[in-house]
């Protein structure tokens, strides 16, 4: 019986040491397990940050991208405003330059509309003309015409607006005179005219004769000035204008003239063109030749100007439309 109970014990002490050694490996395993997990945890917390991180920067990385799209967007807008502001501009100089050789071609044909005018507007008598002519055609032949011929009176002279009826009457007959170098030239005229049975004329020469020179008046009410003083000629005219103009005084109406008359100082002309003589005679009336052929000559004498200035507006107008069409093809490449 001792011995049945000793076995028993000891069976049962063998059994408490496999459950306690039993108990210790499965502490061992738990403990293992837990530091396994402990592991796995802290390696899982890195993946994680590591993702947070990552994520993070793919967020930054597509705000970059975001943001360099829209900046690109908007670089873009604004070179196409860029570019149909330079087109609108562009165009603008292209009708400008239109407009511009517009003007300068009306400018070039008014021109010529003008010179055709003048020629085809008689310079005075039959005689006048065929002096003239006479003159035109010694310039194409020296062999045949005339030398010394200069031309009529009435082309040597500019009037200013309002005073071209004052001055057409202040001349007077001397209006379609011709105007020649010499006293020689002028005998030659007159001989020439004689023998063509081509009229008469009046002639002028430059030199041989007497020279008058223009009265001096101080300014008074309703006198416009001396007539020579009111046109302009060339330097070599002016002795002959003087001597033509220089004694007549315009004023503004028959009333002032009528009391400058009286005076004694010369012939007195209207603007009108009513000229009293010393001594009472009076002459006017209306051809309208002399008038018409200052106007003619007056605009004729600015167009070569107003050609110039459109001709030196062009070349910057070119200038602009070309630099403007290689902007707008440097935008489109």
């Amino acid at each position: 019986e001792a011995e049945a109970r000793r076995a028993r014990l000891e069976a049962e002490a063998q059994d408490t040491q496999r459950r306690i050694v039993e108990a210790q490996r499965r502490a061992e395993q738990r403990a293992q397990d837990r530091a396994s997990a402990g592991e796995q945890r802290t390696a899982l917390l890195t993946a994680a940050t590591e993702q947070e991180a990552g994520l993070a920067r793919h967020q930054q990385e597509a705000q970059a991208l975001d943001d360099a799209l829209r900046l690109a967007r908007d670089r873009r807008e604004a070179a196409e405003r860029r570019l149909e502001e330079e087109q609108r501009a562009q165009q603008a100089a292209q009708e400008a330059l239109l407009a511009m050789e517009s003007h300068l071609a009306q400018v070039e044909d008014r021109l010529r509309l003008m010179e055709m005018l003048r020629d085809s507007v008689p310079a005075g008598s039959t005689g006048t003309e065929a002096l003239i002519e006479a003159g035109r055609t010694k310039m194409l032949n020296p062999e045949e015409g005339l030398s010394g011929i200069v031309d009529a009176v009435s082309r040597l002279i500019r009037v200013p607006e309002g005073l071209e009826a004052a001055i057409e009457s202040a001349l007077a007959e001397h209006l379609g005179a011709v105007v020649v170098e010499s006293y020689d030239d002028a005998i030659a005229a007159v001989a020439y005219l004689r023998e063509q049975g081509a009229g008469v004329a009046t002639v002028l020469p430059l030199h041989g004769m007497e020279t008058k020179y223009p009265l001096n008046l101080f300014n008074e009410r309703g006198v416009v000035g001396i007539a020579s003083r009111l046109v302009r000629c060339d330097q070599k005219m002016r002795p002959l204008i003087d001597t033509l103009l220089g004694r007549v005084i315009v004023v503004e109406d028959l009333r002032v003239a009528e009391q400058m008359i009286t005076r004694g100082l010369g012939a007195v002309v209207t603007r009108d063109g009513i000229l009293l003589r010393p001594g009472g005679g009076v002459y006017g009336g209306r051809t309208g030749g002399g008038s018409e052929r200052f106007s003619l000559q007056r605009e004729m004498d600015a167009l070569p100007t107003q050609i110039a200035e459109a001709r030196a507006a062009l070349d910057p107008a070119t200038g602009r439309v070309a630099q403007g069409v290689r902007g707008c093809q440097g935008k489109r490449a």
